[in-house]
């Protein structure tokens, strides 16, 4: 049948493993019980399990390990689940960071010290603009507050507050500019 079956508690080989087949297609199939895991391992000689690859069977959910933690998993409703910052284009140093060739930018990330959530859009080397959700008034600390600013800087931002009432271009309850 050209096929290799190991039933046994561990195996070791020595030297490469080849799967193939030049006239079809090449299959590996790990079988484990219902309840348990299928799982992959990528070790090196500091340490034999630091990365992998798991199935689930009892939840039906692949996970996908790094540094022997979770990184990804998907369930079996394909959603998915990552752990830690998500960047396309970039290496991310926020929640979700996605850049188009042309520079233009969109972050989405919280902060769990301030309690706010943040939306960034912008070019990456020049003007950004921030909108901003704060569980309170940014500068009364009462009541709640959603802020419009560019580059970060609160003169000539857009502010609406539950207690104050909208803010243009100041912190104070008006509509003016500077």
């Amino acid at each position: 049948n050209n096929r290799l079956t190991l039933n046994a508690t561990t195996a070791t080989f020595a030297g490469d493993v080849t799967l193939g087949n030049t006239s079809g297609s090449s299959i590996l199939t790990i079988m484990a019980s219902p309840t348990l895991y299928s799982i992959i391992y990528f070790g090196d000689t500091n340490s034999a399990t630091p990365a992998s690859v798991a199935y689930d069977h009892n939840i039906d959910k692949m996970i996908f390990n790094t540094d022997n933690a979770n990184a990804l998993t998907i369930d079996s409703s394909q959603n998915a689940t990552f752990y830690g910052n998500v960047g396309i284009g970039t290496s991310p140093s926020k929640t979700l960071e996605i850049y188009a060739d042309a520079g233009a930018s969109l972050k989405l990330y919280g902060d769990a010290a301030d309690d706010t959530s943040t939306i960034e859009l912008g070019p990456v080397t020049s003007r950004v603009w921030k909108f901003t959700a704060h569980p309170y008034n940014t500068y009364s600390n009462t009541g709640y507050d959603l802020q419009l600013q560019s580059n970060g800087s609160y003169p000539g931002s857009f502010l609406i507050n539950d207690v104050q009432g909208v803010s243009i271009g100041t912190t104070s309850n008006s509509v003016g500019g500077q």
